[in-house]
């Protein structure tokens, strides 16, 4: 008779080994992630460059808002305002004298500016590009009002395209 062995299991060495890959992952894993350039400090690093970019471009836009604010100031069909402006009780945007509806175009000829913007590559998706006022030459839909400023919010009637750094 042939005795055979039918204990069928795993060994000791076959265990050790296991726990021992276990552990060589883990450490791999580990140091993915928490390691001085793993996962976690470049993720934190990309976002800490994406807030400059963003607080780089709000800077910009605000002086160009203001190059703007002062051309229609200086040139706008709409009279300077005795009071600030405001929605009176029909939800309209007035400033004592004029009167104007959300959706209302505002005509007026920014192109004596000299103002430039640049919107960088990196915040835009496409490239770099140059917007003037002296590029834009349509006018201006009012969206609201800005209650804490008092500063009308509009939009551009028609795409505002670059001078410079192409356009889609």
């Amino acid at each position: 008779m042939l005795i055979t062995n039918t204990n069928k299991g795993i060994t000791l060495v076959a265990l050790v080994i296991t726990i021992i890959i276990i552990i060589i992952l883990s450490t791999i894993t580990i140091s993915t992630v928490l390691g001085d350039n793993g996962l976690i400090n470049t993720a934190k690093k990309t976002k800490g460059d994406a807030e400059s970019f963003v607080n780089n471009e709000n800077e910009k836009m605000g002086s160009l808002l203001d190059e703007y604010a002062n051309i229609m100031a200086e040139d706008s069909d709409i009279p300077l305002p005795d009071e600030p402006w405001h929605y009176d009780e029909d939800g309209n945007i007035t400033n004592g004298k004029v009167t104007l509806g959300i959706g209302d175009y505002v005509n007026y000829d920014c192109t004596t500016s000299n103002a430039s913007y640049t919107s960088l590559s990196a915040t835009n998706g496409y490239e770099d590009q140059i917007f003037t006022a002296a590029s834009y030459q349509y006018g201006w839909r009012i969206l609201g009002l800005d209650e804490t400023t008092g500063e009308l919010l509009i939009v551009s009637e028609d795409f505002v395209q670059p001078i410079s750094g192409g356009y889609k």
